[in-house]
């Protein structure tokens, strides 16, 4: 069992704050050092693992070692307050959005289209 300093876990939300080359910026800094003085845990947004499976086009990506820098500072950020940080990691499939993808749609294992 993960030992957190309180039961109160932050789920991931899609921030869009990232500049659409999936790094970590300052205001992603700002906003996760906040919260999670408070937290036991925080989950940041979906991490895309490859540029042209992202959901939103400013999604951040744990796609690329140039992005190792950046992502050390969150999860520093977010230890500051003694608050384990976790990692949520995203294959949108066939919600894949179509302005940021390079995949066809319909990139589900089922074949099929995406509803809203």
């Amino acid at each position: 069992m993960l030992p957190l300093k309180n039961q109160f876990i932050f789920a991931p939300i899609k921030t869009g704050y990232s500049d659409g080359s999936g790094v970590v910026t300052e205001r992603h800094l700002a906003f996760y050092t906040r919260r999670s003085q408070y937290l036991g845990a925080v989950i940041p947004e979906p991490f895309y693992l490859d540029k042209g499976l992202r959901e939103l086009p400013t999604q951040m990506g744990i796609d690329d070692d140039k992005k190792i820098e950046g992502l050390k500072k969150l999860v520093d950020s977010i230890h500051k307050s003694d608050t384990k940080a976790i990692v949520h990691l995203n294959h949108p499939g066939r919600m894949a959005n179509p302005q940021s993808s390079r995949h066809p749609p319909n990139g589900a294992p089922n074949g099929f289209p995406a509803r809203n």
